[in-house]
């Protein structure tokens, strides 16, 4: 059953790649690529790790991502559009130097509100547990200020439009000295992210630098999907170094015992392993709440909490395994939704999921005629997308149903409005 579920990802796989000509930017993709190699990890270290698919769990992951696909597709047919890119586009992104100097002096303030809420809350552990922990329960369990939350939403949207602009103007050579400047509030931003003992956070950053880089380059291209794979092994490169980066992070705060983990175990712990967890869950037990898509929707029921609209929520219990002597406790996309609405709910959620963003992706990101508002709508989706790509980990699609992501909305358009004085396409030809 095991090689059979590995098999059947890379089938579905590579059938998306064909549909698809190869866009390594559609949400199915994203969403199923990480998914894929995550199985077939967990197929490689099944003898070690007692992996045993049950049924279940196949029906689960396979019948899961071909659910998202479908609703992926019924998200381009929503959006009404011709799709495609038979434009070649240059588009030039000019923002002043005052404005850039209040950015700047902003993520400078923000790196120093930060560092001393957590510094304070962590005081007795010393600073280099403050800069580098991974053992705790984010900035979030430290009850930060409201202001300080809200700044950190502030830089962390800063820093994808920062990405956007020095991406931008770099592969359409029109990149100015003062657009390096932008630098500094993306380093900022990973700076908090450290901080808070956040890694899935640092990773966000670089798949939404893959995505913007890929989306410019083949929009400046016309679409050409040849040009693509050419991309594609680049970011193996990319992805290579991400992992070596991550890997040294851990090696600094890790435990004396846990440093002696090759890299190989390590990776595979992180990777992996969310599908072998998953396949124990569903098999041992099946958690029940007489609350309403509890799991699925627990931001948002605990804002209704914060607000005095409910009281006494139960614990949302996540049981920590050891694989390879690394701790996990996530459960990949699918937990959430089978604890909430059962097998047949899962893959119902997996297609709502699939139809939201597929519309998004084909009615703003992938159209004909290119204009500002493509860099614009680029912007928003490569903030989000990463919620897709990281599925393999955990479910944050429906962890974006909550207040908070209807603050960032807010402030990516009060931002948008700062930043976006001046773009103008330079060339256009067909």
């Amino acid at each position: 059953m095991e090689i059979l579920l590995m098999l059947t990802m890379f089938s579905i796989l590579f059938f998306i790649m064909f549909v698809r000509q190869n866009d390594f930017i559609s949400p199915s993709f994203l969403f199923v690529a990480p998914l894929t190699v995550s199985v077939f990890i967990c197929v490689l270290y099944k003898e070690k790790w007692l992996f045993n698919c049950e049924i279940k769990t196949f029906l689960l992951l396979t019948v899961g991502t071909i659910s998202f696909f479908c609703g992926e597709q019924l998200g381009k047919i929503f959006s009404k559009r011709k799709i495609g890119y038979n434009e070649q586009i240059n588009c030039d992104m000019s923002v002043s130097i005052i404005k850039i100097i209040i950015i700047i002096l902003f993520s400078f303030i923000a790196v120093y509100l930060v560092y001393k809420e957590v510094s304070i809350s962590v005081s007795k552990a010393g600073i280099a547990y403050t800069l580098f922990s991974t053992s705790t329960k984010g900035l979030d369990g430290y009850s930060v200020s409201y202001t300080v939350s809200m700044i950190m939403n502030v830089i962390s949207i800063i820093s994808v439009f920062g990405i956007v602009i020095l991406a931008n103007n770099y592969v359409n050579k029109c990149l100015k000295k003062r657009d390096w400047l932008f630098i500094i509030p993306i380093i900022s931003y990973m700076i908090i992210v450290l901080m808070q003992g956040q890694r899935g956070d640092l990773i966000n950053i670089f798949v939404s630098t893959y995505f913007i880089c890929f989306c410019i380059n083949y929009k400046k291209q016309g679409g050409n999907a040849k040009k693509n794979f050419k991309f594609a092994g680049g970011f193996i490169k990319y992805i290579l170094i991400v992992l070596v980066v991550f890997y040294s992070l851990r090696l600094t705060i890790a435990k004396p015992g846990q440093k002696e983990l090759s890299f190989a175990d390590t990776i595979s712990g992180y990777v992996g392993a969310q599908i072998d967890l998953l396949n124990r869950f569903v098999s041992e037990n099946k958690l029940s709440y007489s609350l309403f898509g509890y799991e699925s929707f627990h931001d948002m029921y605990r804002f209704f909490e914060k607000i005095g609209f409910m009281n006494n929520l139960p614990e949302v219990v996540f049981k920590y395994r050891a694989y390879n002597g690394l701790g996990c406790n996530v459960f990949t996309f699918f937990r959430r939704p089978y604890v909430d609405f059962g097998l047949l709910g899962a893959w119902i959620v997996a297609l709502l999921c699939g139809i939201v963003f597929g519309h998004f992706y084909y009615k703003y990101v992938r159209v004909r005629n290119g204009n500002h508002q493509f860099l614009l709508y680029m912007t928003l989706y490569a903030y989000f997308v990463n919620k897709v790509a990281m599925s393999f980990f955990d479910d944050y699609m429906t962890m974006l149903i909550s207040a908070n992501t209807v603050i960032k909305l807010i402030l990516f358009v009060l931002i948008n409005q700062f930043l976006y004085c001046k773009i103008k396409i330079v060339n256009r030809w067909s």
